[in-house]
């Protein structure tokens, strides 16, 4: 797929799966609609709580056990504040790859060395 300026990162709401356009109080990327809310009692893989953090690149929640987490594995454990998405959100932009012929395998050519033939190596 073609790479367009700006297409490639986007981020979504993750309260309401829309486009993020602001930043809540804790630095987390969130619609207009849910600036004002904020993420709480996040678990982590291990099961402890997750306390979140933005740093450099965007957010992130922090684990005692397993230390800095991103924040998409956390929001994809804790099914309750994500909003289902679609299958159309899920799945990839379709491009003309679909449309293209199978290619048939290739066979790999055997070649044969003689200890003779000095010249080839």
């Amino acid at each position: 797929m073609r790479k367009v300026y700006g297409s490639y990162r986007t981020e979504s709401c993750p309260f309401c799966q829309k486009q993020a356009t602001a930043k809540n109080e804790q630095g987390v990327a969130v619609c207009t609609a849910h600036k004002s809310s904020s993420l709480e009692n996040l678990k982590c893989i291990c099961g402890g709580w997750l306390d979140i953090k933005s740093g450099k690149f965007g957010a992130y929640g922090n684990c005692l056990k397993c230390g800095n987490v991103p924040l998409y594995k956390a929001l994809r454990n804790d099914p309750h504040i994500v909003a289902p998405r679609s299958e159309e959100q899920m799945s990839p932009p379709r491009d003309n790859v679909a449309q293209r012929a199978p290619t048939v395998p290739r066979k790999p050519k055997e070649i044969i060395i003689r200890s003779d033939e000095l010249d080839f190596i």
